[in-house]
């Protein structure tokens, strides 16, 4: 007789709902320090697991990742257009759109773009946004900068 164990990562059905510091999200820290108890890889939880996973959505272009060509914000390619409002328009609209199809843990509320001098080529992104689970607020805010 053979048994298989299958793991569903969906939460408990039976629990409507969770504490604020129930972990539901967890990610690897890419940048591989060990803990300094543990000795373990670093992990980050809820909300930062989530903002990492927004950053790299939003700054992954179209065609990056492998099986999937239409993942990603493709921001990259807006930055050599000229920064006025239309373009600022434009990766707002991109950005919502790329997360409400690519991330359903989270429902954004507003996104702001700001390019902070046309000569400086680049421009602030900020994400205000819900985890699905929770009612409280996040934001996540970054530069992207076009490099010559």
């Amino acid at each position: 007789m053979v048994s298989i164990a299958t793991f569903s990562g969906a939460k408990n059905p039976s629990r409507t709902t969770s504490p604020i510091n129930d972990v539901i999200y967890s990610d690897l820290g890419l940048n591989f320090i060990a803990h300094p108890v543990t000795k373990k890889v670093t992990v980050l939880k809820n909300e930062d697991a989530i903002k990492r996973a927004l950053r790299n959505l939003i700054l992954t272009d179209s065609g990056e990742k492998f099986f999937e060509p239409l993942y990603g914000g493709n921001i990259r390619a807006l930055l050599f257009e000229n920064l006025d409002r239309v373009t600022e328009i434009t990766i707002k609209e991109n950005i919502k759109d790329t997360v409400r199809q690519f991330e359903p843990r989270v429902t954004v509320v507003d996104v702001d773009v700001n390019s902070n001098r046309i000569d400086n080529n680049a421009i602030t992104i900020s994400i205000i946004f819900r985890i699905n689970e929770s009612p409280i607020l996040s934001e996540l805010e970054f530069t992207v900068e076009r490099i010559r």
